[in-house]
């Protein structure tokens, strides 16, 4: 009970939470002054939208309703697979040389070696260095570095190393599989991605198959008092889930 309580207390005194709780104090402490009381109802809204904002609760059910759109499937069947890169570090020393993949793109690769050694597949690889972002390594040329190392052989791999957004993968991937004769490829990106991915690729002629990597959302039947205490957790998980509602739009 004791290691419990230290553990709220800590939640509660380390950002976002003790931000969320001063926002909200102080829109108390304004409407108790009737001059500015207008002020206290613009900081409790925003303690409110801060609150929902930074809580795991919020972001579990935002990422779970985008992840659930495409479970993992029952078989894997295609003529090809389509990866697409979730971010690389341009400037970043490794034992490879220059450049590293992100965690996301990481295990995109790993699945996608995994795939290829199972069913001998053509790989595409798409994705580049999107723009804006500094210091950011060229998400397709790493990738086919790391396959590469791990013997998949380069006439098995074909590259977009142009493509700055989840719309570009799909144009600039349809053009690899038409000049290749490819019809069914086997979509490779994280769970979070997956819904929007399939959409722009349908919108561009392309069915595929969705496999989904690194789901975000915790499966829980009940959450408990830390899903309700604003966490960087919540924050990221909120993140991840607008991110991919806004995506929608492009």
């Amino acid at each position: 009970m004791m290691v419990m309580a230290i553990k709220i207390i800590y939640s509660l005194v380390f950002p976002p939470a003790i931000f969320v709780i001063l926002v909200f104090a102080l829109s108390i402490y304004f409407y108790l002054k009737p001059a500015t009381r207008k002020l206290s109802y613009f900081l409790f809204f925003v303690s409110i939208m801060f609150y929902l904002s930074t809580c795991s609760f919020v972001g579990d059910k935002m990422v779970s309703d985008v992840e659930n759109q495409y479970p993992f499937p029952s078989s894997i069947t295609g003529d090809s697979i389509v990866m697409l890169g979730q971010g690389a570090r341009g400037e970043v020393i490794t034992v490879d040389g220059k450049g590293e993949l992100t965690s996301e793109t990481a295990v995109n690769v790993i699945a996608t070696l995994k795939l290829y050694n199972s069913l001998k597949l053509p790989i595409i690889l798409s994705g580049g260095a999107p723009e804006g972002a500094k210091g950011a390594g060229n998400e397709s040329q790493l990738s086919k570095r790391d396959l590469l190392a791990m013997q998949v052989p380069e006439d098995k791999i074909y590259m977009d190393d142009k493509s700055r957004t989840t719309q570009e993968n799909a144009r600039n991937a349809k053009v690899i599989l038409n000049q290749l004769g490819l019809k069914h490829p086997i979509l490779v990106t994280s769970s979070t991605h997956m819904s929007r991915s399939v959409e722009l690729f349908k919108k561009e002629g392309i069915e595929v198959l969705a496999l989904p990597t690194q789901y975000e959302a915790p499966k829980k039947e009940q959450h408990d008092i830390f899903d309700f205490i604003p966490s960087v957790n919540g924050v990221s998980l909120v993140r991840i889930g607008l991110k991919e509602i806004v995506g929608k739009f492009q």
